[in-house]
């Protein structure tokens, strides 16, 4: 196996994507403040302040635009341009249906819970069989193990799961 390059990205919120950002905060802050925290409530709160990092869209429906997604297509865009395959994956299922909305263009493959195994099956052999098919795009859970992937030279992580 060839040498992994494993570049980390710190990416910058845009203002207003910080804006509400710190809400949350501001919200799991008040929050804590009027509930017994214990293990299951701070698993949640953590979880919400990890979706307003990865997808908005998952929180609100003001059309705020993730940094994290704008990146990842961003690079995402330059590689399949250069006729590089691609493998994107988040914790998140909503944060692979914007990126595979943005990436439309390249009909990106998806392999979330919403479609049954033996779907993701055949999405993964196309990708890895078809030189025409160059962008997957999945969740961790549905497709973070066991799989091969490796017709892509290129893998975008948006977030990971805990374990």
């Amino acid at each position: 196996m060839p040498l992994k390059n494993i570049n980390y990205e710190l990416v910058e919120m845009s203002d207003e994507h910080r804006k509400f950002y710190d809400a949350i905060v501001d919200g799991v802050k008040a929050e804590a403040d009027k509930i017994d925290l214990n293990s299951n409530n701070l698993l949640s709160l953590t979880t919400r302040l990890r979706q307003a990092t990865a997808c908005p869209g998952i929180l609100t429906s003001k059309g705020i635009t993730s940094s994290k997604i704008e990146r990842a297509v961003e690079i995402a865009k330059d590689l399949l341009e250069s006729d590089e395959k691609v493998v994107i994956f988040s914790v998140f299922k909503e944060t692979a249906y914007q990126i595979a909305k943005a990436l439309d263009e390249f009909h990106p493959l998806l392999g979330t819970g919403d479609f049954a195994d033996q779907v993701v099956q055949n999405r993964m052999e196309q990708f890895q069989n078809d030189p025409t098919s160059k962008v997957f795009i999945g969740t961790h859970s549905k497709c973070g193990t066991g799989f091969t992937l490796n017709a892509a030279s290129y893998m975008i992580c948006i977030d990971t799961p805990y374990t």
